[in-house]
């Protein structure tokens, strides 16, 4: 039984994984998922805090190791992208490429993509 406090969704047998507190630890070693995302307090600003950014380069180095793929959540700023790109991570989520929006604002090409 996985611990109450692991957060974990799988989807067609596939699993993602929150990276940001103590309990993800376990849901790494436990679940094995395909999928990790960063919690945005580990990534906000990262383009302006160079502690930040150390710690977000030690982070991706160990979940590197895991052969997971990472999804950086909270890129706000170019400078944040740029930190996501000098650390290899692919993915990221955040207001840099928009606010949230509900499906009635969406236009049809929007809708497909």
């Amino acid at each position: 039984d996985l611990p109450p406090l692991l957060e974990g969704v799988k989807v067609d047998g596939r699993w993602a994984v929150r990276a940001g507190d103590a309990a993800s630890l376990e849901a790494l070693l436990v679940l094995e998922p395909d999928l990790i995302k960063l919690d945005r307090r580990h990534v906000t600003g990262a383009g302006q805090d160079a502690g930040k950014r150390r710690r977000l380069g030690r982070m991706t180095r160990a979940l590197g190791t895991l052969g997971t793929g990472i999804v950086a959540m909270g890129v706000e700023t170019e400078e944040d992208l740029a930190v996501l790109g000098d650390l290899n991570i692919p993915l990221g989520q955040g207001y840099l490429w928009g606010h949230p929006q509900s499906p009635s604002s969406w236009n049809s090409s929007q809708a497909e993509a």
